[in-house]
């Protein structure tokens, strides 16, 4: 059953039904691209080719048997190039939908320019009939294809960076369970529709990790541990970059000590890659967008970061040790704390929907807030604040308990105590947000059924 992506799917509907020309989707691997473009083409013909790591001539060889086999031609045409192929299917008198997956494999054995350029030629002169969708998971190489220097360079009007279900998204997947649950099970799986595939949403937060991340052979720990991973140079380090940075976000600094790596650039340019992979993520404090010093890196994935906080750090012991006893003495004590983090990140989302959805016109920016108040010496950091257009702040106190605890009165007011003595900003507003709700509520606190009341 396909969820959610109405939107992604409404886009790609919109282009099938429009003229003939390309449409570029692209996004890390296990998104879920090639299950939205199947739902957008359902009950329409369409010719898909998912290309080899191989050499050009291979690949088109195969296309050439992907179209006969599909009945678009009735031999081999032996073709040099692929606007050769497209030349010939330009002839005829039918119209085509025609897929080509991981479209930056044809640049594996052949230099990426003479396979743009063929595709330029492609687009200039042979879509009359062809709706063409180049899709891909590398989304470096793919981004490229917009770039001035790229011979595609303009030829792409419709184009769609295919990101993770966000966390309403991702509850379609387990929709009876509470909300103190749905904020745990984003917190630990994350928003990958292949990931979100593998859940048994009768079963609780615990037996679904033990099914998955403690099972060697689940499709989410190979995902979490090789997948996303796959066809990155191994210079990168990327599983002992993960598994320092867990559940965190370091700066720059922080994580070439961690790593006793040289201050040369060398990490800075790892990173700068998996950022544009959409592995690692790079954010800075709202109220310091330009101090490089500033910047913090944490992992983008909800399971791969659940993946290296608890499970590489035992994978020796995945084979030889029952899995309730992993999960009760190294997952377990910790797991409130952990989903505490990323119920922040939650929370953030969650102001930006209603943003996005014009139903708060009055914020600027959304993000986290570093103080540092030297004249009473303390320093710290607001994990949700929103900066309003009028240029005062409202911070967010985000909190997740377990389900029976309730954030009390006299804790509100502590906290709300503790924000008004910083002086160097101009706070409008404190709210609350609890995962369990409140004692004694009052306007301060945001419901949290609040979190899910969108449809999308």
């Amino acid at each position: 059953m396909f969820i959610g992506r109405k939107a992604e799917l409404q886009q790609l509907q919109q282009y099938i039904g429009g003229e003939p020309s390309v449409f570029l989707l692209y996004g890390k691997r296990r998104v879920g691209k090639t299950e939205l473009i199947k739902e957008a083409l359902k009950g329409r013909p369409f010719i898909y080719f998912q290309c080899y790591e191989n050499t050009l001539s291979f690949n088109l060889q195969q296309f050439e048997m992907t179209l006969i086999r599909n009945g678009a031609i009735k031999e081999r045409i032996n073709a040099d190039s692929f606007s050769q192929i497209f030349y010939y299917l330009n002839l005829l008198d039918q119209k085509f939908v025609i897929v080509i997956d991981e479209y930056s494999y044809l640049s594996t054995y052949t230099d990426g320019r003479i396979i743009d350029s063929d595709f330029q030629n492609i687009c200039d002169n042979h879509l009359s009939n062809i709706h063409l969708i180049l899709c891909g998971s590398q989304i470096n190489i793919m981004s490229s294809l917009l770039n001035k220097e790229n011979p595609l360079y303009g030829r792409i009007k419709n184009k769609l960076l295919l990101k993770e279900l966000n966390y309403v998204e991702a509850s379609y997947f387990y929709p009876n369970k509470s909300i103190h649950d749905k904020i745990a099970f984003y917190a630990v799986f994350g928003g990958s529709p292949f990931v979100l595939k593998q859940l048994n949403p009768s079963l609780s937060l615990k037996d679904n990790i033990m099914n998955t991340f403690l099972s060697t052979d689940n499709d989410v720990f190979d995902y979490a541990y090789r997948v996303l991973f796959t066809g990155l140079s191994t210079s990168l380090n990327i599983k002992e970059l993960c598994s320092f940075i867990k559940n965190g976000k370091n700066t720059l600094s922080e994580i070439e000590d961690g790593l006793h790596v040289l201050k040369n650039g060398t990490m800075f340019k790892r990173l700068k890659t998996l950022v544009e992979l959409q592995l690692i993520e790079k954010s800075n404090p709202i109220n310091q967008l330009d101090n490089p010093k500033a910047s913090t890196y944490e992992l983008n994935d909800n399971a791969v970061r659940f993946f290296y906080t608890y499970v590489y750090p035992i994978l020796s012991s995945l084979e030889i040790i029952n899995k309730e006893t992993l999960y009760e003495n190294f997952i377990a004590k910790s797991l409130t704390t952990y989903i505490s983090y990323r119920f922040e990140e939650q929370a953030r989302k969650y102001f930006s929907l209603l943003s996005i959805l014009g139903l708060r016109k009055d914020i600027l920016a959304i993000g986290r807030y570093h103080y540092n108040d030297r004249i009473r010496k303390k320093s710290g950091e607001f994990d949700v604040a929103l900066k309003l257009v009028d240029g005062t702040y409202t911070m967010i106190e985000v909190k997740y308990f377990k389900e029976e605890h309730l954030l009390s009165k006299s804790m509100r007011m502590e906290e709300i105590r503790q924000v008004e003595e910083i002086r160097e900003i101009d706070v409008q507003n404190i709210l609350f947000l609890c995962s369990s709700g409140y004692e004694d509520q009052d306007d301060r606190c945001i419901d949290p059924n609040s979190l899910y009341d969108f449809q999308f």
